[in-house]
């Protein structure tokens, strides 16, 4: 026989747990964020890259265009990781 207590949590669905003025306040809060998209920053030249990008498949660095082939050109790998440019 085991001296441990068991309990348990029941979980219920946040929306149901919401009252109709909750869920009006959190629609009306909603609208007020400003959601912006992340800005890519290429490893190189550390500013946004507003064209092409490249994405290090071994470690997800981000690369634009023009650094890119401007690495590849001079037989450089990738910042990094050190893994060569596919």
């Amino acid at each position: 026989m085991s001296n441990t207590r068991e309990s348990y949590v029941e979980l219920i669905p946040l929306r149901d747990t919401l009252t109709n003025q909750t869920e009006e306040e959190l629609r009306h809060t909603e609208s007020e964020l400003d959601i912006q998209e992340p800005e890519l920053l290429c490893v190189v030249h550390k500013g946004p890259i507003r064209a092409e990008t490249y994405v290090c498949p071994h470690c997800k660095a981000f690369y634009c265009r023009n650094c890119l082939d401007a690495l590849k050109n001079r037989g450089e790998t990738c910042w990094v990781c050190h893994n060569s440019f596919e």
